[in-house]
Formats: structure tokens, sequence, C-alpha cells
């Protein structure tokens, strides 16, 4: 099983070994599994081989593990090959199916929930009581920590039950998805499922003409203020003019593709030490304790009302909308949090991780310049 029926010549004792070898490890000796002829067997040619008298044999062989014996369709040698050597190279055709590897998508919670009354009265009340189970006179990071974990609790809690559904479609709207769950349950009648299908064919050709409709009324609209650049962003998101495929790919100083994930990290790692190598002399360090005006709540307050909302969150995944629904408690907690911070001149751990993104200004980039 381990070593074919298609061998060339006798078996001696290096052969016992290899067999051996090759049950101990479960491997499969390809060249002796397919059919040939002759002078596709023999992987060496003898000195002493000449027209009238051929000496060849076959000592050299393909293994592999037993689990991937499918994947090789054919193994034959190919004794035209133009090298400098007696001995004969293999050719194998091998088709091998690889894993595809899911990437770890990050869980996204879903905030427009939170527009809902209820559902925001609800996120506001438990983020209260939570905030008021938060003790003072634990360490900085202790705190940090409790206050995310809270916030991702109550996100599990409140904004994953509903999962929003996908909508692939920029005109897809939820009646024609609820139009579509019931076409899927009525799958066994084929009278009421043509009939249901009719209705969404209706119903996605008015959704594309509202929303071919509603684009050029926002054209108009921007051309009506003579804002150009709104005007060409539009006209391109309706043509598809917009959309072009970043390459992914990085050279190195030579202009060779870089594959390893971390030889691209190095990549990257010089190039922004160049950019930002500084020249001057040593800064010297002040020993001197400098206290400074205390952060006051109404300064935090103000803050977290400026921010925008839907925008992406940082590392530690606590976005805006979370952080305005805080009462006076809790905005008194961050807030203490923050000035035992700027007293100490010790910075969480946790502030100092930074995700590097590169985009490139220029469609196709692939050089760190």
């Amino acid at each position: 099983e381990l070593i074919g029926m298609h061998g060339l010549g006798e078996r001696n004792e290096r052969g016992d070994m290899l067999e051996k070898f090759a049950e101990e490890y479960n491997l499969v000796v390809l060249n002796t599994q397919f059919k040939q002829p002759p002078r596709r067997l023999y992987t060496w040619r003898s000195p002493l081989d000449k027209p009238g008298r051929i000496v060849r044999n076959q000592i050299d062989f393909v293994l592999i593990n037993k689990r991937f014996r499918n994947s090789c369709s054919n193994m034959k040698t190919y004794p035209g090959a133009d090298i400098k050597s007696d001995h004969v190279p293999l050719i194998g055709n091998f088709k091998i199916t690889l894993k595809k590897l899911k990437k770890k998508i990050p869980k996204r919670v879903n905030l427009r929930m939170l527009k809902d009354p209820n559902t925001r009265e609800g996120v506001k009340g438990e983020l209260k009581e939570r905030m008021k189970q938060l003790d003072e006179n634990k360490p900085v990071e202790t705190q940090l920590k409790y206050i995310k974990e809270t916030i991702e609790s109550i996100e599990l809690i409140h904004l994953k039950g509903n999962k929003e559904r996908l909508k692939k479609k920029s005109w897809m709207t939820e009646d024609i998805l609820d139009l579509m769950e019931q076409r899927r349950l009525k799958k066994g009648n084929a009278r009421e499922y043509k009939e249901i299908n009719q209705v969404i064919r209706k119903e996605i050709r008015k959704a594309k003409e509202s929303e071919e409709k509603r684009k050029c009324e926002e054209i108009e609209a921007y051309q009506s203020k003579f804002d150009e650049f709104n005007v060409h962003k539009k006209i391109k998101e309706v043509t598809g003019q917009g959309r072009k495929a970043a390459s992914g790919k990085l050279l190195d100083s030579d202009g060779n593709i870089i594959v390893d994930m971390h030889e691209k990290k190095n990549t990257w790692i010089k190039y922004l030490e160049k950019l930002f190598e500084d020249n001057r002399n040593q800064v010297i360090q002040e020993t001197e304790a400098r206290n400074g005006l205390y952060i006051l709540e109404s300064e935090v307050k103000a803050a977290i009302d400026q921010t925008k909302e839907g925008k992406a969150a940082g590392p530690d995944n606590i976005q805006a909308e979370f952080l305005k629904l805080m009462d006076e408690n809790g905005v008194r907690k961050i807030t203490k949090v923050f000035n035992n911070i700027y007293n100490s001149s010790v910075i969480p751990q946790e502030w100092l991780v930074s995700e590097f993104i590169a985009l490139p200004k220029k469609c196709g980039a692939k050089r760190c310049e």
C-alpha cells in the first residue's frame, strides 16, 4: 500500500529500509504508484550506461503523507531535462485544496437601536446602576477595565438581541426582506411561492426607481448650492467610477514583492523610523514635579457632548454614544480617573496601544514613500 506495484527493478536492502521508514512516518512512495513505461521510471543513469548496455536504476523517490495521497494525479521522470547530472528529475501533478482562512470579524453592535426610546432608557438605567458600583479606591487600570467590561456587557444584553439583517444592496428595504423570508417559508407550495416572488420583483423595481430618484435629487441639491465637490462625488458613486480596488502589495527598496507579514512590518517600521527621525540634541527631562489645574467635570461633559456619533471606536471599543448616556455620577467618576492619571503622570498601558492602518495616497501604491 505504501510502496506501489509499479516500481523499476528488484528491491534490495535499502528498499526494505525505505519501506520501514515509510511505515514509521505513514508516507507513500509516489513514483511507484503510477504505471509508466521504463523510460519514465528510472531516476539514475550509471556511468557504464551506453547504447548497447543499458544500466539505469530507480534510486530517487518522492514521499508524501498518506493523507494527501489523492492530491497527486501523476508522477514520472523527465529524462530529456537539460541538467548537468546523472540523475533524472521527477515531475508530479498535484491538486491541493487549501483551507480558506477566515478572518476574525470583531463583534459589532447595532447602535441604531439606541434611537428607540425604550432601548435607550434601558441602556441608560443599567449604565447608571453599574457605574454606581465602580470602586474609586482601586487602581486606575482596574477602574478602566471595569468601565470597558461594563459597556461590553450592556451591549451584548441590549444591542445584540435583534441582529440587523444584512443588506447587500443599497436599495434593499425591510419590507422586501420580510417578503423574502415569507417566500423562503413557502418553498413547498409552488403557487404561493410564485405569487410572493412576483410581489418581490415588483417591490424591487419600485425600490430601485426610488433610490435612483433620490440620488438624482441629491445631485441637483448640491448643484443648486454650487457644491461641485459633492456633485462629482455623488456622480462617481452612481456610475461606480470611484470604486478602485487596492493592490495590497508592498515592494522593498529593491523592487521585490514582500510576502512574509513579519517582513512587511519591518519595512513599515524602517520607513516610520526614517520619517520621524529626530537629529536634535537630547531633551533634558525635568525632575521637578509641576501641579496643574484639575480637570473639571464640566470640561469632560463638554468634550463628551462635542464628540460626533457614528464614529469608529478605539482599541477599548467604547463608542461615544455610550459616554453620552452617562449621568452626573458617571461623569464625576471618569473625571476623577482622568485627574488621577494626570496627577500621577502614569499613562495606562491600554492607552499606549495604537493600530497602524496604511492608507495609500494614490491608488495602486506599492512602496513606502
